[in-house]
């Protein structure tokens, strides 16, 4: 932190949160023009990395992050190894940036 805010790195301890929130008081839209959807298909995963997928989602949706949608599009999920070896839930949305 500059030292020109000496007093921020005290107020973001005290507003640290567990949790991220949300709100309704914005909508968000992404324009894809006339882009043709990209849907990828779900890559192979071993039956422990499905397991850690599905606790993932289900605590995803639990704390209200995600919700179930229908969508032409569709990114694959990937299960990162960690150092400490448990693994990490990302999306591969590498055809989407390309």
């Amino acid at each position: 932190m500059p030292p020109e805010f000496p007093g921020c790195i005290v107020i973001l301890k005290l507003l640290h949160v567990v949790t991220p929130g949300s709100t309704d008081l914005l909508e968000f839209s992404i324009d894809t023009e006339s882009s043709p959807p990209i849907k990828q298909r779900p890559y192979r995963v071993f039956k422990a990395e499905d397991d850690v997928m599905e606790t993932e989602l289900q605590q995803y949706l639990s704390l209200g992050h995600i919700r179930p949608f229908t969508s032409p599009w569709a990114s694959s999920v990937v299960m990162i190894r960690k150092p400490d070896g448990g693994r990490r839930f990302c999306l591969d949305y590498r055809q989407l940036n390309a």
